[in-house]
C-alpha cells in the first residue's frame, strides 16, 4: 500500500481527493477536501523515523 493510500484508509471517510504536495524530511504534505469543514485542508505526515533521530 502506497503512502497515500495508507492515509487514506486511516483519515476514513471524513477526507477525500488525498493529494501529495509537498516531501520534506520530517514528513509529506498532502492536499485533501475535509467533508465536515467543507473546504480544502492540508494534512501533514510525519515520518516518525527521522524525527526520532537526535
Amino acid at each position: 500500500m502506497d503512502d497515500a493510500a495508507a492515509l487514506a484508509e486511516a483519515a476514513g471517510s471524513r477526507f477525500s481527493s488525498l493529494e501529495l504536495i509537498g516531501r520534506g524530511s520530517f514528513g509529506d504534505v498532502y492536499k485533501a477536501f475535509d467533508k465536515e469543514l467543507n473546504k480544502e485542508v492540508a494534512i501533514k505526515v510525519i515520518d516518525l523515523e527521522e524525527s526520532l533521530l537526535p
